[in-house]
């Protein structure tokens, strides 16, 4: 037996070690919920500080803008809240990998690992290695609320730099989103619709 799926007998209890490719899919997504809750927290309170300071400038106008302003602040601050607790959520839920990796070996013996991979996509893998079939779901919920939190508070300052900026400003700010969005982009909708979405 390879010492990559050796056992350890402890008390009837058998402690299995995830494959180098599974614990790595793994402690990936990990990491980026841990960061992405972060963000989302920090961005949650940037939100509230600019509604603050928007709701108090009565000399925004026309009103329709100001409060389409003011909604895209309460809409970014619901949505980088609810990132933040759906990256939790995500955490704790492929905490259990292991334990129920362990649970499957005892079941299946080495049949369990004897399944070829190779077109298998993360999703997949984690999923025959214990991660629960919400995964996947959060996963998405989280990557979609997390974006659009972003592009509330986006959306939220080029409205302000245009109610109160000049025109020359308004489309410098516009270039400016235009030229850093697309790693973002990239990040949520290409790299992980290959990766997560269209291979789960």
């Amino acid at each position: 037996m390879s010492d990559n799926r050796a056992l350890h007998s402890t008390a009837g209890f058998y402690d299995y070690p995830l494959p180098p490719v599974a614990a790595s899919i793994r402690d990936g997504f990990q990491w980026s919920s841990s960061s992405g809750a972060v963000v989302s927290g920090l961005l949650a309170a940037v939100a509230a500080q600019l509604l603050g300071t928007f709701k108090g400038d009565q000399n925004l106008q026309p009103q329709g803008a100001r409060d389409l302003l003011v909604a895209a602040c309460y809409a970014a601050i619901f949505l980088n809240i609810n990132a933040t607790v759906g990256s939790f959520v995500l955490i704790d839920d492929l905490a259990e990998v292991g334990l129920e990796a362990t649970k499957r070996y005892q079941a299946q013996g080495d049949g369990f690992t004897a399944v070829k991979m190779d077109n298998r996509g993360p999703s997949q893998i984690l999923t025959k290695f214990g991660a629960s079939k919400m995964w996947r779901p959060i996963l998405i919920h989280w990557m979609v609320t997390f974006f659009l939190g972003i592009m509330s508070i986006v959306l939220a300052l080029l409205i302000y730099v245009r109610l109160t900026e000049p025109v020359a400003t308004f489309v410098v700010m516009c270039f400016l989103v235009a030229i850093t969005l697309p790693p973002t982009v990239y990040f949520m909708f290409l790299r992980d619709a290959r990766l997560v979405w269209l291979k789960g």
